[in-house]
């Protein structure tokens, strides 16, 4: 495994194949355009393309906060190229990225019933494999409910609080929508 990466910009090589990748990974409520993801990239916004050679794997969304606190909007990893490795390798490359930094993020909680229960447990499982920790925190955002992992100490809701108010407010102050 040859492993690069890239940040994404509009003239990206691999634009279209983010936006299919956006559009088959994630639910309705968890989309957003790869044109918001570039404006919001004024915002402390890091989002990476992972190759394996030329080849496409996957991408990573991080928001980096001006604490030690970064938040993982979205990994995902191209279908075909599933149960791989990528993931954890893409997982490994963010911390090791990201040292001193507390990485936080949400999944869909596995404790409620829901069509893709048995998807939402493989999911955590393979987070907590790859060195994150339930918090004991959950939040519930466009009516779904999510549980939030951590890697590289703890976190408080407190922190959580914190960290999307002063998000919301740089979003406001560069204005992007």
């Amino acid at each position: 495994m040859s492993f690069t990466v890239e940040r994404l910009t509009k003239n990206s090589r691999d634009i279209d194949a983010v936006k299919r990748l956006i559009e088959n990974a994630f639910p309705p409520q968890e989309r957003v355009s790869t044109d918001f993801v570039l404006d919001f990239d004024k915002v402390r916004t890091e989002f990476l393309l992972f190759y394996d050679g030329d080849l496409f794997c996957g991408f990573a969304c991080l928001l980096n906060g001006a604490q030690d606190i970064s938040f993982f909007c979205w990994l995902a990893v191209e279908e075909n190229l599933r149960g791989k490795g990528y993931g954890g390798k893409i997982l490994q490359y963010i911390r090791e990225q990201k040292r001193g930094r507390r990485i936080f993020f949400d999944i869909e909680r596995v404790d409620v019933p829901a069509e893709n229960s048995e998807q939402r447990l493989k999911r955590k499982k393979f987070y907590l494999r790859n060195g994150y920790h339930e918090t004991g925190l959950y939040r519930t955002f466009h009516g779904v409910d999510y549980e939030l992992l951590v890697n590289g100490g703890e976190i408080s809701a407190e922190d959580v609080d914190g960290f999307f108010a002063k998000i919301l407010r740089a979003v406001k102050d560069h204005g992007a929508s």
